[in-house]
């Protein structure tokens, strides 16, 4: 919101992968610009023991989860 009151921006998620940016310029033209995020996927092996939490004993393995 500006000062004013007035709506400048906004950004609409409708899911976790997709969003919709809606600006206002100076003289109160809205656009709209859509985006997607980029998902990166990995897969990756480790072995251990679990005395802990699942967590606990990834992290000690240098499993470094996102």
């Amino acid at each position: 919101m500006s000062t004013m009151g007035h709506l400048v921006q906004m950004t609409y998620w409708p899911n976790s992968f997709q969003y919709f940016t809606v600006n206002r310029s100076t003289d109160g033209v809205f656009s709209v610009a859509a985006a997607k995020v980029t998902v990166d996927q990995s897969m990756v092996g480790v072995s251990g023991t679990i005395q802990g939490s699942l967590w606990d004993a990834m992290h000690s393995q240098g499993c470094r989860l996102k």
